[in-house]
């Protein structure tokens, strides 16, 4: 029986991971490229959380990558609950102050990951030749802890994906 279960689970895997080639938005790009070494720009509103959870958890997988992240308007400074949401998932904390995204003048990035509707709508205006991948996440500002704790664990939860399929 458990036998039976683990065969199930690995076609389940593996088949996930077929259709997932077919339907990423930049597989194209992303087949073409060496996943041992690459920039990954992580963008949402404010820069002082979604984004900055997301490079703490990619710096924390992928230390050797060079990891950045900007928002369409940055706040003053990285929310302190998403501080402790780092530390608690022991990732490194931020260390960085938010900061504009300005996509002119820079070279493209291997991966643009995209955490908020009006970051989205920047890149598709600025620059719709990135290879972007959308996560489109609630924005836990204003809220409790709980709430920055599930914008942690629904991005950690794609971008594992996208590490583990890529």
């Amino acid at each position: 029986m458990l036998q039976d279960l683990l065969l199930v689970h690995d076609l389940a895997h593996a088949a996930g991971a077929v259709l997932y080639q077919f339907l990423a938005p930049s597989r194209k790009v992303r087949s073409q490229l060496p996943m041992s070494r690459m920039h990954v720009l992580l963008l949402c509103t404010g820069n002082s959380c979604r984004s900055q959870m997301a490079a703490a958890f990619l710096r924390a997988r992928r230390p050797a990558w060079s990891i950045e992240s900007a928002g369409t308007h940055p706040e003053a400074a990285v929310m302190p609950h998403s501080m402790d949401v780092c530390i608690e998932n022991a990732w490194p904390p931020p260390q960085e102050q938010p900061k504009r995204w300005a996509p002119e003048g820079r070279q493209q990035p291997d991966a643009v990951w995209v955490f908020s509707k009006p970051a989205l709508d920047a890149v598709r205006r600025r620059r719709p030749d990135w290879p972007m991948h959308e996560a489109l996440v609630p924005d836990p500002i204003g809220r409790g802890i709980e709430a920055y704790r599930q914008s942690a664990e629904a991005i950690a939860a794609r971008l594992e994906g996208w590490l583990t399929t890529g």
